[in-house]
């Protein structure tokens, strides 16, 4: 189980769909998909709030756990950037 936000949407997508068909659904560009999805902490963005519903129906991740990494990974930037 993945236990970090970008790895879950990795694993979610898997190889049944593109980065290109996760953008159609929630409306973004591709590279604001590859933005959630990659590995490096300089390039990874975390997406909006209000997009996380579009973002667990788009990779068929629960809202609610989706919601929980995505507050986890909020909370670990914000302490980051404090250091």
């Amino acid at each position: 189980m993945a236990d970090t936000f970008h790895a879950a949407l990795v694993k979610a997508r898997g190889d049944e769909k593109s980065q290109t068909d996760i953008a159609a659904v929630c409306k973004v560009t591709q590279a604001a998909v590859s933005s959630w999805e990659t590995d490096d902490d300089r390039l990874r963005v975390l997406p909006r709030a209000e997009r996380l519903d579009k973002i667990a129906e788009a990779y068929g991740i629960a809202p609610r756990r989706l919601r929980a990494l995505w507050h986890r990974a909020a909370a670990g930037r914000s302490s980051s950037r404090a250091a």
